[in-house]
């Protein structure tokens, strides 16, 4: 039985630093775990070395809103949701958007659906969630499917871990849990 408890000592505390003016919404790390990303509701996308305890990057121009979401999907390439409801396809090799989509409502959450890493699933806060393919170039996204069928906001939605085609989502308000297939 695990104890878990809101109070840490302070010296459990290996590295603490503050990139963000606002609260922060996310943060992932680099899948050789050397960087970690982190977004707030400032706008701002940061990248921190956590081994060197340096800022690598920090971008503000891109996000129209916070950064609710970060998905890394290799070392090269962040998928980033903000509450300007637009999913993003991050290259950080240029530093800048290679891709992206519009969908309609804030993007609060989005999930990894399969192994390839060509689609997710997004939670948008106002207008439900999709199923969002990148194609073979991965900057050519597309929503593929939909579920509208929550009466409040949508804050979370994950793939099943056996069947990538049945998807969970919750809501706030309705307090409503949801298991659909993407086939139907």
């Amino acid at each position: 039985m695990a104890i878990i408890s809101s109070d840490l000592p302070k010296s459990n505390v290996e590295y603490s630093y503050e990139p963000h003016s606002d609260q922060v919404w996310t943060c992932e790390y680099s899948p050789d775990g050397r960087i970690l990303y982190s977004g707030a509701d400032d706008s701002v996308l940061n990248l921190q070395d956590l081994e060197t305890r340096q800022m690598v990057w920090k971008d503000s121009r891109t996000h129209g809103a916070g950064v609710t979401a970060i998905i890394a999907r290799d070392n090269f390439t962040l998928l980033t949701g903000s509450y300007d409801d637009n999913l993003r396809i991050i290259d950080l090799r240029t530093r800048g958007a290679v891709g992206q989509i519009n969908l309609g409502g804030g993007v609060w959450r989005l999930g990894k659906r399969g192994t390839n890493g060509r689609s997710v699933i997004a939670s948008c806060m106002y207008v439900g969630s999709r199923l969002v393919d990148f194609g073979e170039d991965l900057r050519t996204p597309r929503v593929v499917a939909s579920f509208e069928e929550h009466e409040s906001m949508n804050y979370a939605c994950d793939i099943h871990p056996m069947d990538p085609d049945i998807v969970v989502s919750c809501s706030f308000y309705d307090k409503r849990v949801c298991i659909w297939d993407i086939k139907n």
